[in-house]
């Protein structure tokens, strides 16, 4: 708990389910998907980019969901036994020296003019360079990174016991390109972050932009008017994708390019899904795991597929399917997990006058309406009034909508972990196992 207290509580997905108003999430997507669509191009994605398969998540109310529940309930108390003994690893100690170099890179990166020919010049544009390093500055960016390094340790283990061929990467050469994977991993989510901070902020009749969590809009905000700064931060974003699309090029991989250019169409896709969120036909908790599977969950595992296919496996080996299920089921108990979170604190333990429901309906409010259909029209028109809150929260506590998506987080952890077990036992295992723990809490 005082790991987790100090490392991870600070990378959830800032700023995920926040936002006011379809048609302001709406536009905002529409200004960064032209470029988003033309890194795709560029890159080649086919039309059957890389993505999980509907079932690679639990459905709610299903067998399926029950069985995994209960295996949740089996699976988490390892972990914890085993953290209490202090035989699980810090995860963030591991790699932490490895995360240094990768944040100092990201700001050369950042600084850099792109291309083939770097020529070393400071970028031509210092305000996205400026705006870009704010992002990278703030704290909690590193979870996805950390995954992707610990996966790589555990896959080159698992490579070097199975005898893979010789002619795949060891060493020094395996671990830049694992670094160089985590970069552009931390890149694209980054890019996403910011392209998110303009559909979130809120802008006041008067005064400077402020965000749903009530801290000023970004650096950019602050320096110009918030539409100019909306405007500059949509820049910086496809700024950095540009960054990310050049070091997934140098990782010179073609299956690896594809992976992650399919996972940059995941979150475009999911970004659409959230301003769809709440259409009639969106508003249940299978749309609600579909829209966060694109948007967080599908980085993260083509991430750890890429992981396992540098250290010398195959696209479609057991242990590349590992990886990316563990990416995949892990990714959705940190992101379920933190909308829980954030519900708990801005609904359920909010005082009356200053509770209020914001953005994406939340997996809470979706189990308690799909159980209580007389609350449907308080979550489709995501209502601040204190009566439309007060019959919310009486729904969440009378259907136990609260524990259901609990059970849904701890499903999903508990197939994280199960996902490891082709995977070789080291010290990175243990951490990516006590991981799956630590993402509930």
């Amino acid at each position: 708990r005082m790991f987790f207290d100090a490392k991870l509580m600070g990378y959830s997905d800032l700023g995920r389910a926040r936002g006011r108003g379809a048609r302001r999430r709406g536009l905002a997507i529409a200004g960064a998907l032209p470029a988003l669509a033309a890194l795709a191009a560029a890159l080649a994605v086919p039309a059957s980019a890389m993505a999980l398969a509907p079932s690679a998540y639990v459905q709610p109310g299903s067998e399926g969901s029950r069985l995994a529940a209960s295996s949740a309930r089996r699976t988490r108390a390892a972990p914890r036994a085993a953290a209490a003994t202090g035989a699980v690893p810090d995860p963030y100690e591991l790699v932490a020296d490895d995360i240094a170099q990768m944040k100092q890179s990201l700001r050369e990166v950042a600084k850099l003019n792109a291309g083939s020919n770097p020529t070393g010049v400071a970028a031509s544009q210092p305000v996205l360079t400026m705006a870009v390093q704010e992002f990278l500055k703030r704290p909690g960016k590193s979870f996805r990174p950390m995954i992707v390094l610990l996966l790589g340790r555990v896959a080159e283990t698992t490579a070097v016991r199975a005898k893979l061929p010789t002619t795949r990467l060891t060493g020094d050469a395996l671990k830049a390109k694992h670094m160089r994977l985590a970069e552009l991993t931390e890149m694209m989510n980054v890019a996403s972050i910011i392209h998110d901070d303009v559909m979130d902020d809120v802008v006041p009749d008067a005064g400077a932009a402020v965000s749903v969590s009530g801290v000023g809009g970004n650096i950019v905000h602050k320096m110009y008017s918030p539409n100019v700064g909306n405007k500059v931060s949509i820049l910086a974003g496809d700024f950095l994708l540009a960054r990310a699309a050049v070091e997934l090029a140098q990782l010179e991989d073609p299956a690896v390019v594809e992976i992650m250019a399919g996972a940059l169409e995941s979150i475009v896709r999911g970004g659409v899904l959230r301003a769809e969120s709440l259409n009639d036909d969106m508003l249940n908790v299978d749309a609600y795991c579909a829209r966060t599977k694109a948007r967080s969950a599908q980085l993260l595992a083509n991430a750890c597929r890429c992981a396992a296919l540098l250290a010398g496996f195959d696209f479609d080996s057991a242990e590349a399917n590992a990886a990316e299920a563990y990416g995949c089921h892990l990714g959705m108990a940190h992101a379920i997990a933190a909308d829980l979170r954030d519900f708990n604190a801005s609904v359920l333990n909010a005082e009356p006058a200053s509770a209020q429901l914001i953005g994406a309906p939340s997996a809470v409010s979706l189990f308690a309406a799909e159980r209580r259909p007389s609350v449907l029209d308080v979550v489709k028109r995501q209502s601040s009034s204190p009566a439309d809150i007060a019959r919310l929260v009486a729904a969440v506590r009378e259907t136990s909508a609260e524990q259901a998506t609990q059970e849904l987080a701890h499903s999903h952890a508990a197939r994280a972990v199960e996902a490891l077990d082709l995977l070789a036992d080291c010290e990175a295992h243990k951490a990516l196992i006590a991981l799956c723990d630590y993402v509930l809490v």
